[in-house]
C-alpha cells in the first residue's frame, strides 16, 4: 500500500527547512504499483502549499518511474475533505525482474504563506520486487 507523504508546514516556522525521507515499499512484479503521494500542506489554514521542481533525481536501475499531479481529498481529522494538490508516484518493475531497487524524488515547496521561500526535500523509495 502507499504510504502518504504529506508536509504540515506551520506558518513560518520551518522557513528554510529541508525535509528528506526514505520509504521501503513491497511491490509485486510484472505490474505498476503506486509506492507513495507527495503533497504539502498549511496545517493551520488546511490549504495546499506550492510545490515545484518535482522530479527524480535517481532513477530506478531496474525499472521505471511516473510522476503524477493529482488533486484529491484529504483525509485527516483537521482538515478532512479540503482540497489538496500532491503527486502520486507509480514504479514499474522491468519485465520479469524480481529484487531490490531504489528511486529519490526531489522537489522545492513553499514553506510560508506570507512570502517566497522554499524548502528543498527528498524521498527515496527503497523498493523490494517480489
Amino acid at each position: 500500500m502507499a504510504r502518504t507523504i504529506l508536509l504540515a508546514i506551520a506558518g513560518i516556522f520551518f522557513a528554510g527547512s529541508a525535509f528528506a525521507d526514505t520509504q521501503t515499499v513491497d511491490v509485486r512484479a510484472g505490474r505498476s504499483t503506486v509506492i507513495g503521494h507527495i503533497g504539502v500542506y498549511n496545517s493551520f489554514t488546511c490549504l495546499s502549499m506550492a510545490m515545484q521542481d518535482m522530479r527524480v533525481s535517481r532513477a530506478p536501475g531496474h525499472g521505471s518511474v511516473r510522476l503524477r499531479r493529482v488533486v484529491g481529498r484529504m483525509t485527516n481529522r483537521q482538515c478532512r475533505g479540503k482540497k489538496l494538490i500532491y503527486y502520486r508516484v507509480t514504479y514499474t518493475p522491468r519485465r520479469g525482474y524480481r529484487g531490490s531497487d531504489q528511486l529519490t524524488v526531489d522537489f522545492k515547496a513553499q514553506v510560508s504563506d506570507f512570502d517566497a521561500q522554499w524548502g528543498s526535500h527528498a524521498v527515496t523509495y527503497r523498493i523490494n520486487v517480489r
